[in-house]
C-alpha cells in the first residue's frame, strides 16, 4: 500500500538537486512517468521483495503555495514560510526506506535542516531539525504516530 508525505525546502530545492544528495547512497535514477514530466525513482531490492520510493515536483506552485498558507490548522511559522518554498511529493511502499531517505536528505544539509518541513500526510508539519533530531534519537521513530519528544 503506498503512502506519501511532502518534502517542503527551500524554492531551489529541485529534483535535480535531490537526486544529486541521494546519488552516491542509494541507486536512484531520473525518469519520465508521463511525457514532459520527470520524478526521481529509488528502488531498494531485499529478500522480502521490492521497496520503492519516488519524489515528484508538486504544483501548480502558487496554488500548493496558497493551500498550506490558508491552512489555519497547520504550523503557524510555517504557514508565514510557505511563499518561498518547494514542495515535493514523496510516495513510498515501505517506511523503513521512506525515514531512511529522508533522514539522508536532512543530513545531508544537517545545517539547513531548520529551513525544511515534513508534512506526515497527517495534519501535521514538522520541520526538518525536529525530525531530524527525532530519527537520530530514535532510529524507528515514526512521524506518522507521534512528535519528537511526545510519549509512544
Amino acid at each position: 500500500m503506498s503512502q506519501s508525505i511532502v518534502l517542503i525546502g527551500p524554492s531551489g530545492m529541485t529534483l535535480e538537486s535531490l537526486h544529486g544528495l541521494l546519488a552516491g547512497e542509494y541507486g536512484c535514477s531520473m525518469v519520465q512517468p508521463t511525457p514532459g514530466s520527470e520524478q526521481l525513482h529509488i528502488e531498494d531490492h531485499s529478500s522480502t521483495g521490492v521497496s520503492y520510493l519516488t519524489i515528484d515536483e508538486l504544483g501548480p506552485i502558487e496554488d500548493v503555495r496558497n493551500d498550506y498558507a490558508t491552512n489555519d490548522e497547520l504550523d503557524e511559522q510555517f504557514r508565514r514560510e510557505v511563499g518561498d518554498k518547494a514542495f515535493h511529493l514523496v510516495t513510498f511502499n515501505d517506511f523503513d526506506l521512506a525515514r531512511r531517505v529522508v533522514r539522508r536528505l536532512l543530513s545531508a544539509v544537517a545545517q539547513g535542516a531548520r529551513d525544511y518541513w515534513i508534512d506526515n500526510d497527517y495534519s501535521v508539519v514538522i520541520r526538518g531539525d525536529v525530525a531530524l533530531a527525532g530519527m537520530t534519537e530514535d532510529p524507528d521513530w515514526d512521524w506518522r504516530r507521534v512528535l519528537p519528544g511526545e510519549a509512544s
